[in-house]
């Protein structure tokens, strides 16, 4: 999966959360969805810089293969 996708563990999460805003279809999960994906995005792109800072130009290479 990981060849595919650098993060499916927040993928995963986000579906989720998405799978319940649509099942319940209230405001409170819209704003739920809506704040687990701005900071699934900060966490995401904070580790980017970690990686990316560990592994240098392997990691680069590698997420010019994957998607997210």
């Amino acid at each position: 999966i990981y060849s595919k996708n650098r993060h499916p563990i927040y993928l995963g999460m986000v579906l989720a959360f998405l799978g319940l805003f649509i099942l319940t279809k209230t405001i409170f999960m819209l704003i739920l969805f809506i704040l687990i994906i701005i900071t699934t995005v900060i966490r995401i792109k904070k580790e980017e810089e970690i990686l990316t800072e560990k592994f240098g130009n392997k990691y680069l290479k590698y997420k010019t293969k994957t998607w997210f």
